[in-house]
């Protein structure tokens, strides 16, 4: 069995705290005015970076615009739909095929009896 002290933990780490305990900070070196300054600074950060990313999915968006309304583009884009509807079509006659081959079996073996 784990010594749980060797861990660094204890009981009292995992055990619930009691509404009523009293909550000992054990470190100090910040006051909470130098941790409120330094949470205002890390949501200016993160304004900042929203913005950035912003800025970039607005200039993505302008490089697509071009290439997606390019000729070449649409035209693979119709080529792409003619060979699904083609895919689609091939496997239909080929259920079809497969459903007459079963019919015609089952009629072959019918006759047979």
């Amino acid at each position: 069995m784990v010594d749980k002290t060797s861990l660094g933990s204890s009981d009292e780490d995992t055990l619930p705290m009691r509404l009523d305990e009293s909550v000992m900070v054990v470190d100090k070196t910040l006051s909470q005015v130098e941790m409120l300054g330094i949470i205002q600074e890390q949501a200016l950060d993160l304004g900042r970076l929203e913005a950035e990313v912003n800025a970039l999915g607005d200039q993505v968006a302008k490089l697509n615009a071009p290439m997606l309304n390019s000729p070449v583009h649409l035209a693979a884009d119709r080529a792409i739909k003619v060979s699904e509807q083609q895919i689609l079509d091939t496997a239909s006659l080929l259920q079809a095929d497969a459903t007459a081959s079963k019919r015609v079996i089952f009629w072959g073996h019918s006759r047979a009896l």
